[in-house]
């Protein structure tokens, strides 16, 4: 009888131990196939597995908020009117899908910050829209390329810009800005091939996609700040 206890207490922290372990192995989130970095580690509790409702929702393009007097926490989507926008959209021109609207509601959305790294910028709602966003007291801030710049229907576009007080800068190394994005108030970017263009809309096999992520937008503003403050390869456009 004896050995039966002390066999059965081995068996118990064995068992313990194991328990232990595979408690210890990290847990991994991903949404939509995007790997995220999580301010709290998941956790399995009581069986169940629990991560933060902050970082989820804003993987999917959501802000969180925290109302203290009535201890609510407040979800919303970046969608308009409240609606849930999916994560990923894209739009293929030659396929009778209209890029411009879509692009013109991301900027139109912006409340503090535009940040636009494009090649070609001509197209005209694309480019009022941008003036508009300086208008409402948006921060605005473009990159464009140089060789670009000097073509007669984009320095028009850009002289225009720049006299609404947005400050703009060129590439001066010798490869060509050639990115394509759009980033709005670091919770939605917009990347693709499609040039803002009347040849890129109407002419050209093209896509815009539309990523709704904060953190995914983030880590683009990331690199659209080291460009601008980058004086040995970017210079003001005069």
């Amino acid at each position: 009888m004896k050995r039966f206890f002390v066999g059965l207490l081995i068996f118990i922290l064995c068992l313990s131990a194991t328990s232990f372990v595979f408690a210890a192995q990290p847990i991994n989130l991903v949404v939509n196939g995007q790997a995220i970095q999580c301010d709290v580690p998941p956790q399995i509790v009581n069986g169940r597995t629990m991560v933060s409702i902050s970082t989820a929702a804003q993987a999917l393009g959501c802000q969180v908020s925290w109302d203290g007097a009535t201890r609510t926490v407040n979800i919303t989507s970046s969608g308009s009117g409240g609606s849930q926008a999916p994560p990923i959209q894209y739009y293929f021109p030659r396929a009778g899908q209209d890029p411009v609207q879509p692009l013109v509601n991301v900027i139109n959305s912006a409340n503090s910050t535009l940040d636009i790294a494009i090649y070609s910028l001509t197209e005209e709602d694309i480019v009022n829209a941008i003036a508009a966003a300086e208008t409402r007291g948006v921060s605005v801030r473009i990159l464009t390329d140089k060789s670009e710049s000097k073509t007669a229907s984009q320095s028009n576009a850009l002289d225009s810009l720049k006299a609404d007080g947005i400050p703009i800068k060129i590439n001066s190394h010798s490869g060509l800005m050639h990115m394509k994005v759009t980033i709005a108030d670091n919770s939605t970017v917009t990347t693709g091939s499609y040039n803002y263009s009347n040849e890129a809309t109407y002419e050209n096999d093209e896509v815009l996609v539309i990523i709704h992520s904060p953190s995914i937008a983030q880590v683009w503003d990331n690199e659209f700040q080291s460009m601008w403050t980058d004086n040995d390869n970017y210079e003001d456009y005069q």
